[in-house]
Formats: C-alpha cells, sequence, structure tokens
C-alpha cells in the first residue's frame, strides 16, 4: 500500500510518503531509497501506483523536448494547468513507454 498525504496550514506545504516498495510479499530492496516524491521547478508531485511512472517522470526532464520542457515548467497555479500536465504526461508515456 502506498501513502503520500499532503497538509496545507499557515503558509506552509507538508508532504509526505511512504518509502516501502513490493510488489505481493515481495520487497525490492533496489528501490527502498527511493522516494516517491519528485520535485518539479513549481510542484511536488507524489505518486502512488507503478514505479514506472516515478521512472517516467524522472526522465521526462532528459527527453529534451520543447513540449517536454512546457511541462516541465508547468505553473501548476490552475486546476487547468494540471490537468494539461497530466495529459501531455499520459502523451508522453503513451509514446515512450508500452
Amino acid at each position: 500500500m502506498t501513502i503520500v498525504a499532503g497538509l496545507c496550514k499557515d503558509g506552509e506545504t507538508w508532504l509526505m510518503a511512504d518509502k516501502l516498495v513490493s510488489w505481493g510479499g515481495f520487497v525490492r530492496e533496489d528501490l527502498a531509497e527511493h522516494s516517491k516524491i519528485l520535485q518539479f521547478p513549481n510542484a511536488l508531485i507524489g505518486v502512488a501506483g507503478r514505479h514506472l511512472f516515478i521512472n517516467a517522470l524522472q526522465y521526462l526532464p532528459a527527453s529534451g523536448k520543447k513540449e517536454h520542457k512546457d511541462l516541465i515548467n508547468n505553473p501548476f497555479a490552475s486546476t487547468t494547468d494540471v490537468m494539461k500536465f497530466f495529459f501531455g504526461f499520459y502523451g508522453f508515456i503513451k509514446a515512450n513507454y508500452n
């Protein structure tokens, strides 16, 4: 089970996540030190689910494509910005991962 939680209070935002990475009864020790929280210029993104998404978010900046740079520098100032990011990220996943 993945736990990602956020708290905003008094102008501060706290984001927390567990680090356990397992599949059934098998624990991936090679991933135990990886965070489920990734930092972008204007956002912290907590990832729950397949580790593929963490890898893809980490490699998104390395693509060098302008549309991916735009995703990375998204201001995340509105619901529309958030939706644009995730629709663009979905396109990146579809194009680069089977």
